[in-house]
């Protein structure tokens, strides 16, 4: 293993399924009730976000980096991955680097689609 940059790990889940279901009943409702035109939008809109990466939980992803022994003894090159986490991988002379997160961002499309939701009076 000479050439690997990094790693990206996930679980399956279907963390949105019960939101997405809400949002297609809201898009059916507003195709049959002029009056909830707006809703309708606001569902489509947050829909197709769903399959993007605008709502993906970016708070929950994490860098990884494989390096050497030799690595991982440069002091430099450790402080500029913003070290935090090193673990050995079995069998190998690499390490596991987890690099802190440095930056905290806000999604807006989910931010929006969220506050509009939770602040429309839509009746079940």
């Amino acid at each position: 293993m000479d050439d690997l940059e990094y790693v990206v790990e996930f679980k399956r889940g279907r963390p949105f399924e019960a939101v997405i279901q809400r949002l297609v009943q809201l898009r059916k409702d507003a195709d049959q009730d002029p009056d909830k035109k707006v809703m309708g939008e606001m569902a489509k809109f947050c829909l197709n976000s769903a399959y993007g990466k605008s709502i993906i939980n970016q708070d929950k992803q994490k860098t990884v980096h494989i390096l050497s022994e030799d690595d991982c003894a440069d002091s430099h090159r450790m402080n500029r991955l913003k070290f935090g986490h090193m673990e050995p991988i079995p069998g190998t002379k690499y390490f596991e680097i987890s690099s802190l997160r440095t930056r905290y961002t806000v999604d807006n499309c989910a931010l929006i689609g969220h506050t509009v939701l939770c602040n429309s009076k839509v009746s079940s």
